[in-house]
């Protein structure tokens, strides 16, 4: 299914609460079976950390419980395999007794786990713990990851950005704490996000509602008050209580303009005949004088 990104970022965090706190909790480094001991900070603890057997840095190390030598699990498991392969006794390859593994001993587990190592990754120069060098490599920039989800590989950076909108990441929607993946959260929130039509009763996206009501069939524009009304309302225009107030503003409006009109006629006439009984002295005058 193809996600909508422009819904899911924009929606995300309003509709949905993300079960994605830390991009190492969400992905898996691609497990390393060999280090070099040349990566060990203090090579004069090279020899203690190494297994005989792969000659790589002791990986999740076991103990032979006769010689008490270190090995990679992995490698104790091909021993075994070899020698069931052979019909022959499991024996230790240093002490040749009879191999008889544990877990190493707790203090020396801490010892191992506190030596630096360099990240093997090329173009990261880090030192890390042992103990901690999994964690780095979840973080390591230089690292290609897998996301646990769906299996694909990126970046540390990239992961980030994945992740947000990886399918089968599990998201629970704030608004009806439904959990479900990405890749069926956006119709499940759209159906959040739909409004429906005061008019016709059709749903649609909130962004979308204010550009079906300019053509909703089930409504008009009054002309008196200029809001959209349904066609089966009672709405008249004569007496709609905006267009009453629209009315009275205009009447009243009217009334001034005519009255300030007869103010004019008024000064006019006013003047004209005072303009009249001028020219009627002036005349009388004339007669007199002639």
């Amino acid at each position: 299914m193809m996600i909508n990104k422009e819904f899911v970022n924009v929606n995300f965090i309003y509709y949905a609460n993300s079960n994605i706190n830390a991009v190492e909790e969400n992905v898996i480094i691609n497990k390393y079976t060999y280090l070099d001991p040349d990566l060990i900070e203090n090579s004069s603890v090279a020899d203690t950390v190494t297994c005989p057997v792969c000659t790589s840095i002791v990986i999740d190390p076991k103990c032979c419980d006769e010689c008490k030598h270190g090995f990679c699990s992995k490698c104790v498991e091909e021993i075994r395999k070899t020698s069931n392969a052979q019909n022959k006794k499991c024996n230790c390859p240093l002490c040749k007794k009879e191999l008889k593994v544990s877990n190493i001993d707790p203090f020396a587990k801490r010892m191992m786990d506190s030596i630096k190592i360099k990240c093997f990754n090329d173009g990261c120069n880090t030192f890390v713990n042992f103990g901690e060098y999994d964690m780095h490599l979840k973080k390591c920039n230089k690292s290609t990851l897998k996301c646990k989800h769906c299996n694909i590989l990126k970046s540390y950076n990239d992961m980030a950005e994945h992740l947000k909108i990886c399918p089968q990441v599990l998201v629970k929607c704030k608004k009806c704490s439904k959990e479900l993946k990405i890749s069926d959260s956006v119709n499940h929130f759209e159906s959040h996000d739909k409004i429906s039509c005061q008019f016709c009763n059709n749903t649609f996206p909130s962004k979308l509602i204010e550009g079906h009501y300019k053509i909703c069939d089930k409504s008009k524009i009054c002309d008196g008050c200029e809001k959209r009304v349904s066609l089966f309302d009672d709405h008249d225009k004569n007496i709609c209580y905006s267009t009453t107030i629209k009315l009275k503003d205009y009447y009243k409006k009217d009334m001034e303009r005519q009255k300030k009109d007869l103010e004019i006629k008024e000064n006019e006439t006013k003047n004209l005949k005072k303009r009249i009984e001028e020219l009627e002295t002036t005349s009388k005058l004339v007669l007199y004088l002639s």
